[in-house]
């Protein structure tokens, strides 16, 4: 039986919500918009969902999602919008759900290869069952990423090879009255 106060709470009925990613160029837009006609690029990235944009950036503490109001990102060039879809989800659950993104993607995570504003709105995008993102959004981040593995590799090889091993074994002492040695004539 529910109790007075369960009586009394409002029910929250999950409404459709729209979900609009909003791309931005991160390059220099002219060249930009050569790579997206060859279908990639570089792009800046939130999601619009409850009249909110969410995204992500590098910051020295505490998490790194944060929100604007739609398409006002002052640090790049709008590009378009890309409606994802609708989903139907209460906003207590989806700010329940940014809590947990909140905890999962601290700022200091960053990486602008890896982890970086275009990975966290793909992600967003999935967890409300309408991503992912178009690849064209991130394939050049992930090539990027790809490239820097490939050097980095080697690189850490090299360095391995070239530094003194840390164990160094000590020389074994030798015993003078049981080694048969006699001092070598000038």
């Amino acid at each position: 039986m529910a109790t007075t106060d369960e009586a009394w709470k409002p029910v929250t009925q999950a409404k459709t919500a729209s979900v609009t990613l909003h791309v931005y160029d991160f390059l220099q837009q002219g060249f930009n918009g050569l790579l997206r006609q060859a279908g990639t690029g570089g792009f800046h990235c939130g999601v619009e969902v409850f009249n909110k944009e969410w995204s992500f950036r590098s910051t020295l503490m505490g998490t790194g999602v944060y929100w604007i109001h739609p398409k006002t990102c002052t640090g790049h060039k709008f590009r378009e919008s890309v409606p994802m879809g609708k989903v139907a989800i209460t906003e207590e659950q989806f700010f329940r759900l940014l809590g947990r993104l909140k905890k999962e993607w601290p700022g200091s995570s960053y990486d602008i290869l890896r982890r970086n504003c275009c990975s966290f709105s793909n992600e967003l995008c999935k967890e409300l069952g309408v991503g992912p993102i178009p690849d064209w959004i991130i394939n050049l981040s992930t090539v990027g990423a790809d490239l820097r593995s490939m050097v980095r590799r080697p690189l850490r090889q090299m360095e391995a090879a070239m530094s003194p091993d840390p164990v160094v074994p000590a020389e074994p002492k030798r015993d003078l009255l049981k080694t048969n040695w006699s001092p070598q004539p000038n």
